[in-house]
């Protein structure tokens, strides 16, 4: 029997999950997003010494 689209997605997310990948949401606001903005442009990340 064919699997729901539901059931596709949780085996995907199940799968990631599994290899590390997770993901986020964040909900900026406009204050946020060009904070983030700015500090992107400020320090690339090419540019990082560790």
């Amino acid at each position: 029997m064919p699997k729901s689209p539901a059931e596709r997605k949780a085996a995907q997310r199940a799968r990631q999950s599994a290899a590390g990948n997770r993901k986020i949401e964040l909900v900026l606001d406009e204050q946020e997003q060009e904070m983030l903005a700015r500090n992107c442009a400020a320090r690339p990340p090419w540019s990082r010494s560790l």
